[in-house]
Order: structure tokens, then C-alpha cells, then sequence
């Protein structure tokens, strides 16, 4: 596969300039934020003492029961956020994989955002996204970089789900390993030359990214699917 040619078709160069200043800014960022971190933690510790005796006092709750019931919420939000993400906003990515996979020899319609949720793809999408960010994060258990080298492993299951309905979950699996065999560093590679991109986004509170570099970076995925697929 010619990869370097996606890379050169989809990468555009951010002025060095840019890329200075927004390091330069970053540092200044950084060294006030430690400093206003230390200021804080003295004063939190200093008063920690005082704090409890109060607390428990005032209200008859002890620290320990506060923090219980703090994880306690915690806990119910992030199992409230894994199955929004699980059971919404997957299948919905696999839509708009979808979108742009045909919009790169076409002009598809906004019909196909829903495209996991109609003829029974709808299990199957959120299986095999479940499974895939399972394997992820059990991998990341280890240590980062197998995690890391799981998540480019399973990064075309969506594309693979959105493009080819009829494979079962372990089907979806096993080919994403297959087409990203020999191929991660260089998809790796291609997400660093977004980071630029990804900056201005965030200088410009997203606006940059929703109406630019997101659909960007979306488009360069779908050419990196088709190229891979292509190979096979």
C-alpha cells in the first residue's frame, strides 16, 4: 500500500510560526497552572484539620461517608456514560463512518447516519464496538502501549461494520487486525500530523474542529480504510 500517499493527499502544513507560539503559550500555561496547584494544595492542607472537625460537627457526616457517597455518584455516572456511549453514540459513529467511506467516490445523503440502527445491524454494531473497546481497555491494564497497539489494531471495526453488514462480531474483529497488520505505526504517524489541527481547534473553543477538522480527519480515516481494503 502506498501509504504515504494518503498521508501527503490529506496532510496540509501548519506555518511553523503557529506551531511556536502555540508551544510558547502552552509553557506559560503549564508553569502557572503548577504554581496555582501548589498555592492551593497548602492552603487545602492546612485547613484540612480544621475542615473534618467542622464537617462532622455541623452536619454529623464524617469524612469517610462523604467520600463514599461522592464515589458512589461518581461510580453511577461513568456507568450511566459507558452505556450512553455504548448503546448511542457507537452506532451512530458507524452512521457517519458510513457517510464519509461512500463520500469518497460519491455524494451520500444524511440517511445513512442511521445506517446501524435499521436491519438488525443495530446488536451487531454494538457487540462488536463493545468487544473491541473491552480488548482495549483489559490490554491497557498491562501497560500503555499494548493498549495503545489494541486500539490501532481494532481502529476499522466501525468502518468494517459500516461497509460490510453481513460478518459476524468476531469476523469485524479479526479483519481489522488483518488490514492493520504491519500498518500501525503509520496510521500512528498519521494522527501526530493532525496535532496541529487538533490546537487550533481547541484555541478556537471547537468551532475550527466541528465545521473543519473533524470532517478533515474523518475523510483521511475513510481514505485509509479503502486503501487497506483495497490491499486485501
Amino acid at each position: 500500500m502506498r501509504f504515504a500517499k494518503i498521508f501527503c493527499a490529506t496532510r496540509i502544513q501548519i506555518p511553523r510560526c503557529v506551531l511556536i507560539f502555540a508551544a510558547f503559550c502552552g509553557m506559560i500555561l503549564l508553569k502557572r497552572g503548577v504554581i496555582v496547584i501548589k498555592f492551593r494544595l497548602k492552603v487545602l492542607l492546612a485547613m484540612n484539620d480544621m475542615n473534618q472537625k467542622q464537617l462532622a460537627e455541623q452536619t454529623g457526616i464524617s469524612i469517610g461517608a462523604l467520600l463514599g457517597i461522592l464515589v458512589s455518584i461518581v461510580g453511577v455516572a461513568l456507568v450511566i456514560s459507558v452505556l450512553w456511549n455504548v448503546f448511542l453514540i457507537a452506532p451512530i459513529g458507524v452512521g457517519i463512518d458510513r457517510f464519509f467511506v461512500l463520500n469518497a467516490n460519491g455524494k451520500p445523503g444524511f440517511g445513512e447516519l442511521p445506517y446501524a440502527f435499521k436491519k438488525g445491524r443495530y446488536l451487531k454494531s454494538v457487540g462488536a464496538l463493545f468487544l473491541s473497546g473491552l480488548f482495549i481497555v483489559l490490554w491497557s491494564f498491562l501497560l500503555v502501549i499494548p493498549g495503545i497497539i489494541k486500539l490501532y489494531e481494532y481502529r476499522m471495526v466501525s468502518y468494517i461494520l459500516a461497509d460490510d453488514s453481513d460478518l459476524s462480531v468476531m469476523e469485524c474483529l479479526r479483519r481489522s487486525k488483518e488490514m492493520m497488520r504491519g500498518h500501525k505505526w503509520n496510521a500512528f504517524v498519521l494522527d501526530l500530523s493532525f496535532i496541529g489541527w487538533h490546537l487550533l481547534a481547541g484555541v478556537t473553543c471547537g468551532v475550527l474542529g466541528i465545521f473543519y477538522v473533524y470532517p478533515y480527519v474523518q475523510a483521511t480515516d475513510a481514505e485509509l480504510y479503502l486503501a487497506l481494503k483495497n490491499e486485501m
